[in-house]
């Protein structure tokens, strides 16, 4: 009895924290990508973002 219910628990946590996992994942990549572009601009041509948003992988930013 107490076996199958340590066996469940297991599966439960295992399928609750995989998608959670990939979710952060991703959006640390994306992340990292906003935050490369912003530098590429803010080198290239001396932009300064005082505010930026992300929607659907599109960045917008304010000066």
């Amino acid at each position: 009895m107490d076996t199958s219910v340590t066996i469940v628990g297991y599966l439960l946590t295992v399928i609750i924290v995989i998608p959670l996992f990939y979710s952060w994942r991703s959006g640390c990549v994306n992340v990292a990508k906003i935050k490369s572009i912003k530098n590429k601009y803010i080198r290239n041509y001396h932009f300064k973002f005082a505010l930026t948003e992300a929607l659907n992988k599109k960045v917008r930013g304010k000066n």
